[in-house]
């Protein structure tokens, strides 16, 4: 069950503006790091691409590195993606507030996961439950 708190509860203004640069600061993180990532791999697939000497294996190595490159780019994308959904919140006066029981999530979690949704009992509860789910 989602609690919809849309006009129930609403974020302080004074700190509106803090959660939104921490957010900003997350994407900024992210997006650095998914350039760096995808920088370094340009310049090492152009090496083995461009080496006379290129055997199989390298070849091999290439493809493997490819596919690991496209995970890492996914789960960036998808982070970028939920720190989009938290600014959205932020603006909506409803971030910092868990979707589960609707209780203040704790700063020092927003402050390491900017796009968490629950608080640490609800998130403790959904990972419990999925755990169950899949050791049937």
């Amino acid at each position: 069950m989602r609690y919809s708190m849309k006009g129930i509860f609403k974020s302080p203004d004074p700190f509106k503006e803090k959660y939104r640069q921490m957010i900003l600061r997350k994407k900024e993180e992210i997006l650095h790091a998914l350039k760096m990532r995808l920088e370094e791999r340009i310049n090492i697939d152009a090496e083995l691409r461009s080496s006379q000497e290129s055997d199989l294996g390298d070849l091999g190595d290439l493809n493997l590195t490819n596919s690991l490159n496209i995970s890492f780019v996914d789960r960036y994308t998808a982070i970028l993606k939920e720190l989009d959904n938290a600014l959205e919140r932020v603006e909506e006066e409803i971030y910092g507030f868990c979707d589960q029981c609707g209780k203040k999530i704790d700063d020092r979690r927003l402050e390491v996961a900017p796009f968490a949704l629950y608080c640490v009992a609800c998130q403790r509860k959904i990972e419990e439950k999925n755990r169950k789910r899949l050791r049937r």
